[in-house]
């Protein structure tokens, strides 16, 4: 196993929080198809990320 596998993972996580925390997350089609793996790989993905505005 690598050493900084739990670094990673915990930064992985961090990244994936702003994101979702920063922007709003859509699909182009409206629905996501997947391949039924030991997880679920999506087949045909495409994804928007609009910018969330916040008001003051």
């Amino acid at each position: 196993m690598c050493v900084g596998n739990n670094f990673a993972m915990m930064e992985m996580m961090l990244v994936i929080r702003r994101m979702v925390e920063r922007f709003e997350i859509t699909t182009v089609q409206g629905h996501i198809d997947y391949h039924p793996l030991i997880t679920l790989k999506p087949k045909n993905a495409n994804l928007v990320f609009s910018e969330k505005v916040f008001s003051s």
